[in-house]
């Protein structure tokens, strides 16, 4: 490629496209390259003719059947035959490479999103058993107190000392504030960090 012209292509490069290398020569190389990556090519292309070694970059090329390309560009610059410089670029396909990591993305993701449904789940079922103690007592002492009035038995001083506790334990869960969880000493968490006293 020089002029970013196809000007020599062989066949594993010409089949990355979907073309014939003979149909490809004196064809803009920026002809096959995603719209959006065009700025990305400029860029390559001009560092590779300053560069004195090997210039690496990516874009996307449209094949053919329209399917996209991943290719690592690997451009050199070096003196052609009549003293004027010719540059190389070795087309190496990495599609294969960059669907992987996309799909590695999209699992941690969907790890992310899974590990904070079960933290909500564990919050739930903490709030449940918080909310569930103080219930069980409010209940047993009404029972108590249902029971009493059912049998006749009625003990002014009992079932005021009841419904007490009953109003207690009400106010306990009210007012009850879990405590702040702290990270452990030497631990760092994002955010914060440790300040030794000077001398």
């Amino acid at each position: 490629m020089r002029a970013e012209l196809f000007e020599e292509i062989n066949a594993t490069g010409a089949a990355l496209l979907g073309w014939t290398p003979d149909w490809l020569l004196g064809q803009p190389f920026a002809r096959w390259v995603v719209k959006d990556d065009l700025d990305t090519l400029a860029l390559h292309l001009a560092y590779a003719w300053e560069a004195k070694g090997k210039t690496i970059g990516e874009v996307r090329l449209k094949s053919r059947n329209g399917r996209p390309v991943d290719v690592r560009l690997e451009s050199v610059v070096i003196g052609g035959a009549n003293g004027e410089p010719v540059m190389y670029t070795g087309l190496i396909d990495i599609t294969e490479l960059r669907e992987a990591e996309r799909a590695a993305r999209l699992l941690q993701a969907e790890l992310a999103h899974v590990t904070r449904l079960n933290t909500m789940g564990e919050i739930a079922a903490s709030l449940a058993h918080e909310l569930n103690q103080p219930l069980g007592t409010v209940k047993l002492h009404c029972d108590t107190c249902l029971r009493m009035l059912r049998q006749g038995s009625i003990d002014e001083a009992k079932l005021l000392g009841i419904l007490a506790q009953m109003s207690a334990a009400a106010q306990r869960r009210r007012d009850h504030q879990p405590p702040a969880r702290l990270p452990a000493q030497g631990q760092r968490t994002l955010g914060q960090h440790r300040t030794e006293p000077a001398g």
